[in-house]
């Protein structure tokens, strides 16, 4: 953030408490461009995530794939422009780069992040293009819709695969004299 002060439209917002909070205050309290929030209420969480014009979303170094952050759909419904901060072989990393929907950094790689933040910035139909196909994407993969039946689909599935395991399991290690068998 400190370098791009020179930017007077572009301000660095962080929102939340989480365990860095404190080193954060005390590292950028004489830094103009950056902004600390508390954590908002579930009521504002639309007003947040449609807060900016770049959203960021980081994880360290080596944990990128322990999970995968569900904010990056927040962010593309709300047609923001996404910044990762992910390793390279990272499923968002994967993502976001086949499907053209925001940019990605490799942790730690500052240059990189300043450099993809201001060809954001000065880019505006570079910056409209990616957000609608980002907002696209979510709609076709991640919507309400989209992921219910998803999740419908594989219960269905692993229920299916389950039942017929056991069906087979049961047929398998039981005689029966008269061919009925009771699940």
């Amino acid at each position: 953030a400190i370098l791009l002060t020179k930017y007077t439209n572009i301000k660095f917002v962080f929102i939340g408490d989480g365990v860095k909070k404190d080193e954060l205050l005390r590292k950028t309290k004489n830094i103009t461009n950056i902004k600390i929030l508390e954590m908002q209420p579930l009521s504002k969480i639309s007003y947040v995530y449609s807060f900016g014009d770049i959203q960021l979303v980081s994880c360290k170094r080596g944990v990128s794939n322990v999970g995968f952050p569900s904010k990056v759909w927040n962010i593309l419904a709300c047609k923001n422009f996404l910044i990762s901060i992910y390793d390279e072989h990272s499923d968002l990393t994967s993502i976001i780069k086949d499907n053209e929907i925001g940019l990605s950094v490799p942790p730690e790689d500052v240059n990189k992040l300043l450099i993809s933040i201001l060809k954001v910035y000065t880019n505006q139909s570079f910056r409209e293009d990616v957000c609608q196909k980002g907002y696209e994407f979510f709609l076709t993969k991640a919507s309400k819709n989209i992921s219910t039946n998803n999740y419908i689909k594989t219960l269905r599935e692993v229920y299916d695969k389950y039942e017929k395991n056991n069906y087979n399991q049961y047929n398998s290690s039981h005689n029966s004299c008269d061919g009925a068998y009771f699940l």
